[in-house]
C-alpha cells in the first residue's frame, strides 16, 4: 500500500448519516465529503520503518494522517478531518441545523 501512496496523490472519502425520528417517521440525513492527500516519496527505509511501528494495524487505508504518518503527507486539498474520519465541521454545521428544526 505505501509503495502505492509514494508519491502520488489519492483521495478519501467519509461518509456520515445522522437517523432520528420526526413526526413519527425514521428520517436519515446523509451526507459525505472529499479530501484529497498528496504523498511524498517514500524511502524503502521510511516505508520498512512505518511498517515496523505498527501505527497502520488499525487503519482503513493503511495510514494514520493523525499520527507517525503525517510525516508522509506532502499536500492535502480539503479537510484534514475527513481523512481521520470525522468531519468535524460538517458534523457540526448538521447538527446545529438538525436543532434549530427541533425548535
Amino acid at each position: 500500500m505505501l509503495q502505492h501512496l509514494s508519491g502520488n496523490t489519492h483521495y478519501v472519502v467519509t461518509a456520515v448519516a445522522f437517523a432520528y425520528h420526526k413526526d413519527g417517521e425514521l428520517v436519515v440525513d446523509r451526507f459525505h465529503n472529499k479530501t484529497n492527500v498528496a504523498f511524498a516519496v517514500l524511502s524503502e527505509e521510511q516505508m520498512e520503518h512505518y511498517i515496523e511501528h505498527g501505527d497502520w494495524h488499525d487503519k482503513a487505508g493503511g495510514y494514520g494522517i493523525q499520527s507517525v504518518a503525517a510525516a508522509f503527507i506532502k499536500e492535502i486539498e480539503g479537510d484534514y478531518y475527513t481523512v481521520v474520519g470525522f468531519p468535524i465541521q460538517m458534523i457540526a454545521e448538521k447538527m446545529c441545523k438538525w436543532i434549530e428544526q427541533q425548535q
